[in-house]
Order: structure tokens, then C-alpha cells, then sequence
């Protein structure tokens, strides 16, 4: 479950990297402060998105590996399941097989 965790906080942490980015730069091009709030304001929403929809397709990407261990984990044990059975129908005599 850290895992889970840790993708959750990854929406907050693209988001918080590439405003910064985005605001230094910027404030660096020597904008005026309400150019720079909407330029902020907008990549906070625009990161934030992206973020989310990165987010989505790891979660995606880590339950659909989780369904498929999950899959092979009991079709082992119907397998090991078929074989105990195939085991125990081999001490008994061909004859008495069919009677069973």
C-alpha cells in the first residue's frame, strides 16, 4: 500500500515542478505581476491535469498487473489442485476408477 501512497502524491509533485519552472521563467522574462499570476495560474491548472491523467495510467498500469498475478495465482492452485486429485486416482486400481 506505500506504493499507493507514493502515486498519489504524484499529481502535487509534477504540479508543484513544472509551475515552478514555468514561474521562475517567467519572472525571469521580466512580466508584469498580473501577467505572471495568469501565466502561474494557468500552468497550475494545465500541470495539474497533466498529473492527473499520468497518475490514472499508473494506477491503471499497476491494477491491471495486480488483477494478472492474481489470475495466475489461482489458476496455480487449480492446477495443484487437478494434479492432488490425478494423484490419488493413481493408487487406485483401473477397475474401481470407473466405479467411484
Amino acid at each position: 500500500m506505500s506504493n499507493n501512497k507514493s502515486v498519489s502524491m504524484l499529481t502535487p509533485g509534477i504540479t508543484l515542478s513544472g509551475v515552478a519552472i514555468v514561474a521562475i521563467a517567467a519572472y525571469l522574462q521580466h512580466y508584469s505581476i498580473f501577467e505572471w499570476l495568469l501565466i502561474v495560474l494557468g500552468s497550475i491548472i494545465l500541470f495539474w491535469i497533466l498529473g492527473a491523467i499520468i497518475t490514472a495510467m499508473i494506477r491503471s498500469f499497476i491494477n491491471g498487473n495486480q488483477e494478472r498475478a492474481r489470475i495466475a495465482e489461482e489458476q496455480a492452485a487449480k492446477e495443484q489442485e487437478e494434479e492432488e486429485v490425478a494423484g490419488e486416482n493413481e493408487d487406485i486400481p483401473l477397475d474401481m476408477r470407473n466405479q467411484k
